[in-house]
């Protein structure tokens, strides 16, 4: 497809025997490419992982206090490899997820 004189090539793919299933959701959202006009979309910024270099350990949740994410509890623990309410070590180099779109 051509769009503001570039040329894309949109491709979706599934495993042969997801076909039926994925057929409609990926032709649907390939043929929705369409030039960004709500301003409440194009102000969006995308979620960054920041990186803490923690000097004390801590629970996750004090840590979440603290330095505060865009993201839920439970997801920030996922992605620290952590259980809700699992202890941070100190020395440990933990990720945060930061971004302008709330929780």
């Amino acid at each position: 497809m051509q769009y503001d004189g570039r040329i894309y090539q949109l491709i979706g793919f599934t495993a042969a025997n997801a076909w039926g299933a994925n057929e409609g959701p990926l032709t649907s959202s390939l043929t929705s490419f369409a030039r960004l006009s709500d301003p409440r979309r194009i102000q969006v910024e995308p979620k960054r992982l920041s990186i803490i270099d923690l000097n004390q350990g801590m629970s996750i949740d004090r840590f979440d206090q603290r330095y505060p994410s865009t993201v839920p509890l439970k997801t920030l623990a996922l992605i620290n490899q952590v259980d809700e309410g699992g202890q941070l070590p100190g020395g440990a180099l933990v990720k945060r997820v930061v971004g302008n779109i709330g929780r």
